[in-house]
């Protein structure tokens, strides 16, 4: 019988290759080049429309403040900032589980991945309707 809290080995590899990928994304933004991180554009809704979506700018953003242009990624996307501190702290925690096989501040976990998501997808919302009312410039 296994003790509350304590993880399974498979459960401390999954941790662990999470913890890699969230700091392999990391990564990629320090190194891609900011301004076109994507060789291509995925928006399908902006290349239907012409009208950027909800989360056009997002990877630019969170590029534009892991390599240390923290304004610039704010008028890029203001979410982007806390996505990158998202995976941040994603990759610290989930390295952090694996390594000591136990869960950490579950609840905490939770309600912070929450906040995160409202924050984010208000923050989202409020540019997104800004740049179609012409109240924020386009990207």
């Amino acid at each position: 019988m296994q003790a509350a809290g304590l993880l399974r080995h498979q459960e401390r590899i999954a941790r662990a290759r999470a913890a890699s990928v969230y700091g392999l994304l990391l990564g990629a933004a320090a190194l891609l080049p900011a301004r076109r991180p994507l060789p291509l554009d995925l928006c399908l809704f902006n290349r239907l429309t012409g009208t950027p979506c909800l989360t056009c700018g997002l990877t630019r953003s969170v590029c534009l403040f892991v390599q240390g242009s923290w304004s610039e990624s704010l008028r890029m996307h203001p979410a982007g900032p806390l996505c990158a501190a998202a995976l941040a702290l994603g990759a610290l925690w989930a390295g952090s589980e694996a390594a000591c096989g136990c869960l950490l501040a579950a609840p905490l976990k939770r309600c912070a991945a929450h906040a995160a998501l409202v924050i984010g997808g208000i923050a989202s919302a409020t540019v997104w309707i800004g740049r179609l009312t012409g109240l924020l410039p386009g990207l």
